[in-house]
């Protein structure tokens, strides 16, 4: 407990910055239930992860693999997968929501931020059989779903992610950002994050509300805080800072404007996005499966988890839409 409290009084960017993990640890109070165990390993397929940052060196727990001809480690060149390492397990002048969870980086994207959908594939099948117990893709672009131009990938897609089901992984994705209702009969979908398996995450605001940005369909809608720019940006284009959220970001790449203009140090910037939702639901199922572990011995299958996250969740309409916002502190509550 003293050193569950000594981790929270250090964290000074998670007091004078992080809303978001405020809201969902409930002031901190989920620290003190269940922080994560390293039992509990969360695959990242992204574009690697800064393992030298000094708010994830602690979490990374496997060296991982890259599936880039010229890049044969997972460093983040990017910055994108270590936003959501620190998301998920962030522990130092930042808190993720759970900072003793265990971290496995798969590197799937390039500099540029470009990727291909088989070296996903490729990604989630190693992450099967390293024995992950989630998979957390907060990437995906979107798939037509009439005629055959993208049929057979959807079906590649489905068939991984299938295989990651029947063993007990739980798959979780991004919704994608581009405000949009994506219902059975859309002509596109956001893949892989919106296929069937895949606990498919949208992000809401400092209000509460779905952001503008985020994609929803007629399915199963889980949200979690991600921020947006605020009431100003739609006004007068101006973000505003404190409706964002902060994130870990490897230390040697550039600071942008925006984490200069706040004296950040450098390895921190504003983020928002469906991305940073998903990453966090991620942590908050290895949060619920530490607790299982804990508590009953066991994990829970993904039956479980969506029914303990649906008992335990807000709901939020958006244009007729149920929504359920989730909770991690009651849910974290009812296992014992």
């Amino acid at each position: 407990m003293n050193c569950l409290n000594e981790m929270i009084q250090q964290a000074e960017y998670y007091h004078r910055w992080s809303w978001d993990m405020k809201l969902l640890t409930r002031q901190g109070c989920t620290y003190n239930i269940q922080p994560g165990s390293k039992e509990i390993k969360i695959a990242i397929i992204d574009s690697g992860v800064d393992r030298n940052h000094p708010d994830l060196a602690h979490s990374i727990v496997s060296e991982g693999k890259s599936f880039i001809d010229d890049m044969p480690a997972t460093v983040d060149l990017s910055g994108h997968g270590t936003m959501m390492a620190g998301a998920i397990a962030a522990r130092g002048k930042l808190l993720g929501i759970g900072p003793g969870l265990g971290i496995v980086p798969y590197k799937i994207i390039q500099t540029n931020n470009s990727g291909h959908s088989s070296d996903v594939i490729k990604a989630i099948d190693l992450a099967i059989d390293d024995r992950n117990d989630i998979i957390n893709l907060s990437l995906g672009s979107y798939k037509s779903t009439i005629g055959e131009s993208d049929a057979g990938l959807i079906r590649e897609y489905n068939q991984i992610i299938r295989k990651a089901a029947s063993k007990g992984i739980i798959v979780v994705g991004s919704m994608g950002t581009h405000g949009m209702f994506l219902s059975k009969k859309s002509e596109y979908c956001h893949v892989p994050g919106g296929l069937s398996h895949v606990i498919s995450v949208a992000a809401t605001n400092k209000e509460g509300m779905l952001a503008d940005y985020s994609n929803y369909n007629s399915g199963n809608n889980y949200a979690v805080p991600a921020g947006d720019f605020g009431p100003s940006w739609k006004k007068e284009r101006k973000p505003d800072f404190r409706s964002m959220c902060v994130v870990t970001y490897p230390a040697q790449l550039d600071q942008t404007p925006q984490s200069k203009a706040v004296k950040f140090d450098q390895g921190y910037e504003f983020m928002t996005g469906t991305s940073l939702a998903a990453a966090k639901m991620s942590g908050i199922i290895g949060l619920i499966q530490s607790q299982a572990l804990e508590k009953r011995r066991q994990k829970l299958n993904k039956g479980q988890i969506i029914h303990l996250l649906r008992r335990t969740s807000k709901r939020l309409v958006h244009n007729g839409v149920v929504f359920y916002l989730v909770q991690p502190y009651e849910a974290l509550r009812l296992i014992y």
